[in-house]
């Protein structure tokens, strides 16, 4: 894992901005750019972070939730940080699989193409069928 992704968030009280590190700018010690108060750690790394963001959908209350939790009681966290990470898992096969454009199901069936129109020969090339709408695609 990148170096700059173990760096933990910072948040700013005064006006409530997060400040994340990147791989460009490693330097999280400046002042905050918007009221030029200083940083409060956050105790969590990026890469946690980030998945926390995934799983919650960016609601800003249930983040600010898990963060207040990591601080009061670890072992929840973590149990909570597990169930985060099985669903991002989740989220991303569900967003790679095939779906069908027109009603979005992932029943999807690769039916051989028998022949080409154009050449009038055999061929290789397979449709996507949609097995509840029967849309080709």
């Amino acid at each position: 894992m990148e170096e700059w992704r173990l760096e933990h968030v910072k948040y700013c009280n005064t006006c409530k901005n997060y400040r994340f590190p990147n791989p460009i700018n490693h330097d999280m010690n400046r002042p905050c750019p918007e009221c030029g108060g200083t940083w409060t750690d956050l105790l969590i790394p990026y890469y946690e972070y980030s998945i926390i963001d995934k799983a919650t959908n960016e609601n800003k209350d249930e983040i600010k939730r898990v963060i207040k939790l990591k601080r009061e009681d670890p072992v929840q966290y973590e149990l909570l940080m597990n169930t985060f990470r099985q669903k991002v898992r989740d989220q991303e096969q569900t967003d790679s699989m095939v779906k069908c454009p027109n009603c979005g199901s992932t029943q999807v069936q690769l039916v051989a193409k028998k022949w080409s129109i154009l050449t009038g020969f055999f061929t290789n090339k397979v449709n996507r069928v949609c097995v509840n709408c029967k849309t080709k695609f």
